[in-house]
């Protein structure tokens, strides 16, 4: 279904068939022949088909599957539909999410290709204003992409390709379940890329099972550092590391350095000490907020910062090219991370020097690296006098007593949030008991006079006469009375020889009504006049 292409060595863009917007914007940068993986990457990628690409650091993998997807996206007609993205490019860190996006938007320069970056530690009403009204390319993190994909703010159905980066890292940082859930979430028929300097057996059984018939793309041996990067380890005890780095760093042919640590906490400390000992650094590592990461690494492309320490998580976030000198403070804990550290110098064609300190407590490490590398480093003894004992101490006692304040500050925090909860609670008991009170007072007040009260037996049958009263005092009224007459109901109740004559001691208006009512019931006992023509037999 594939138009195939003949196979011909690619030496320049145009080669591809890329739409001339993508074509002057390369141009426009500079960028007008494919590296070695661009080259074997973009044509099948232009076919359709699903490429598992293995290449070293600083190769441009990114371009590789970003220009294929732009024009897949170019050929579309139309913006793309609401709560729909048209290519995902799914990424470990943020910087690297920053960094695609960037690379993105510089060759979507002529074109209306609407790109945008969802990452974790960013505020979410832009990115699901942003996510509703539709993107034609979404760089993102695997955990943040789920969350939004999980509260139904965009759907995957309609998306076309989808490329990871980094698809190792990701294997580490325990990504591969939710890449396998936002996988399930697309349509079957779309593309994929998987590109990345190591490739773990894992990973590839990973590609097997969502990507048909992959073609796979390999420029050097997996794991392989680039040739052109100078490699030193040198041999220094722990406590001296400090001084060692702090001796390279004054060389005058370091000109922008990268200094890699384990921990948090030691790069922190590492940037303290550089900073007291007169040379300007900035520390970036996971918990810096992402206004502090991304002042940092825009100092460091700027120039303004010389030196900038970091820990694995800039190992595959920082793409600058003029990165001439990578240390190694500390020896990575995953020996692939050696690779992605020492990458980043020697970019795109340049030259770098990658300079390890090794205590002796680290040689299983460094014995690592090598198997994978399948190298022999030579170990250079480093002596140096120890220059920062006083500068080390007092910034171990400063990281203590900031560590001290901030976990007196977080107990503090959380004695006031308990003591709210617990205020909040004593409020609503004491709200419930209040209405309690309240409803048991209202029920005491209907109570008044109950007692007092007849039975209901009683009171239906004084409402009865009630109404029979009622009823007979409106017949009264309309001349139809049909009471006893009160003579006859007193007989029944005097003794004989008693009179029956009315009480001569009513009032008149008793006696008016009552001659009154005679009369009326007089008048009612009268014959009716018979009809004219009334014949009696």
């Amino acid at each position: 279904r594939f138009i195939r292409k003949p196979r011909v060595a690619v030496t320049q863009f145009g080669q591809f068939g890329l739409d001339d917007r993508l074509l002057e914007a390369l141009e426009k940068h500079g960028l007008i022949e494919p590296t070695p993986i661009q080259a074997k990457a973009i044509s099948p990628l232009m076919d359709g088909k699903d490429v598992l690409g293995i290449a070293q650091t600083g190769t441009g993998k990114t371009a590789a599957f970003v220009l294929p997807m732009m024009q897949k996206v170019l050929e579309q007609k139309g913006a793309p539909e609401k709560q729909t993205v048209r290519g995902l490019i799914v990424v470990p860190t943020r910087e690297l999410a920053n960094q695609v996006a960037d690379t993105v938007r510089k060759l979507a320069e002529f074109t209306n290709i609407s790109c945008f970056t969802v990452v974790g530690g960013a505020k979410a009403d832009p990115q699901i204003r942003a996510l509703k009204k539709g993107l034609d390319i979404l760089v993102a993190t695997p955990g943040r992409l789920e969350d939004h994909l999980n509260a139904k703010v965009f759907s995957l159905s309609s998306t076309m390709m989808i490329a990871l980066d980094e698809a190792d890292q990701m294997l580490d940082m325990g990504f591969i379940p939710a890449i396998r859930r936002i996988m399930a979430k697309m349509p079957r028929k779309k593309q994929a890329a998987l590109f990345s300097a190591t490739m773990p057996p894992m990973i590839k059984d990973l590609a097997a099972k969502f990507m048909y018939r992959p073609h796979e793309v390999s420029v050097a041996p997996a794991n392989k550092p680039i040739e052109s990067i100078e490699q030193r380890v040198y041999g220094v005890a722990q406590s001296r590391k400090q001084s060692a780095l702090i001796e390279q760093l004054s060389q005058p042919e370091v000109e922008l350095a990268l200094v890699f640590v384990r921990t948090k906490r030691g790069a922190d400390r590492v940037q303290r000490v550089l900073d007291k000992a007169g040379i300007a650094s900035q520390a970036i590592h996971g918990d810096r907020s992402q206004g502090q990461r991304e002042r940092a690494l825009r100092d460091f492309r700027s120039g303004r910062t010389r030196i900038l320490v970091a820990t694995d998580v800039a190992a595959r976030g920082i793409d600058v090219p003029n990165v001439s000198h990578v240390f190694n403070f500390d020896l990575p804990q995953q020996a692939e991370a050696y690779v992605h550290r020492i990458g980043r110098t020697a970019r795109a064609g340049a030259s770098g020097v990658a300079i390890t300190f090794m205590n002796p407590t680290e040689r299983d490490m460094l014995a690592a690296i090598e198997r994978i590398t399948k190298r022999k480093f030579k170990i250079i003894p480093l002596k140096v006098a120890d220059q920062t004992a006083d500068i080390d101490a007092n910034v171990q006692a400063e990281q203590a007593a900031e560590e001290q304040a901030a976990e007196e500050a977080k107990t503090e925090k959380r004695d006031q949030a308990r003591s709210q909860a617990q205020a909040e609670a004593a409020f609503d008991k004491k709200s419930k008991q209040q209405g309690q009170r309240a409803r048991r007072r209202e029920r005491a007040q209907n109570q008044v006079g109950k007692k007092d009260r007849p039975h209901r037996a009683v009171q239906r049958d004084v409402d009865r006469d009630w109404e029979a009263s009622f009823e007979a005092d409106m017949k009264s009224a309309d001349g139809m009375d049909t009471r006893p007459k009160p003579g006859k109901a007193r007989a029944k109740g005097k003794p004989a020889g008693k009179s029956n004559k009315p009480n001569s001691r009513k009032s008149a208006v008793a006696k008016a009504a009552d001659q009154k009512r005679r009369t009326r019931a007089k008048a009612a006992k009268k014959p009716v006049a018979k009809p004219r023509g009334f014949i009696k037999k």
